[in-house]
């Protein structure tokens, strides 16, 4: 991250096989004040689970980055209407930050999401996609129909501080972790 405008500017990828790896960079003395070095380490499993974290740090060197723990499987429900709702109840123990349910179409182009703002006051959450067929200029058609599958995910976010990542990057020692974890319903 180059410059006072915490612009990203990449500089290598690489592809570890296991949770935890020392990440070598350049000197102090090759970088400007205002730079801040970000690494990120993401582990999935492509069948269900993605987990990532992304940490900030001006003095680059050797450096042991952890991923973050994995999300366990959520509650999924399907609340009865005239649409596809969806509800899940899961656990976000060990995140302290935002949390997200989606889900779409099987033919991913009609999505629905229900976010809950940072600071969590419990780590177990359910979170619902409400009825809205009676609201104005709300088309039904818009979302899963009622008895079609639906791919879902379940995101949830945390950081350092518990705010977003924007309060974290580019701060020395910011980190930021999130964790999905999806399906069909």
């Amino acid at each position: 991250y180059a410059g006072a405008g915490c612009n990203a500017a990449g500089l290598s990828t690489t592809s570890p096989t296991t949770p935890s790896f020392p990440v070598n960079g350049f000197p102090t003395l090759a970088q400007r004040a205002t730079d801040f070095h970000g690494e990120q380490l993401s582990a999935s499993n492509p069948a269900n689970s993605t987990r990532l974290a992304l940490e900030w740090f001006h003095t680059f060197g050797n450096r042991s980055i952890a991923v973050p723990p994995d999300l366990a499987a959520p509650a999924m429900s399907i609340i009865a209407g005239s649409y596809k709702m969806l509800s899940a109840t899961y656990n976000t123990a060990g995140y302290n930050g935002a949390s997200v349910l989606s889900y779409s179409s099987a033919s991913g182009n009609v999505a629905g999401t229900v976010s809950l703002s940072m600071g969590l006051s419990t780590p177990v959450v359910t979170l619902a996609f409400p009825d809205l067929s009676a609201a104005q200029g709300w088309l039904s058609a818009w979302m899963p129909a009622a008895g079609a599958a639906a791919n879902w995910a379940v995101i949830t976010t945390g950081s350092t501080s518990g705010g977003s990542f924007g309060a974290v990057a580019c701060t020395e020692g910011g980190r930021f972790i999130e964790a999905i974890r999806q399906g069909v319903l």
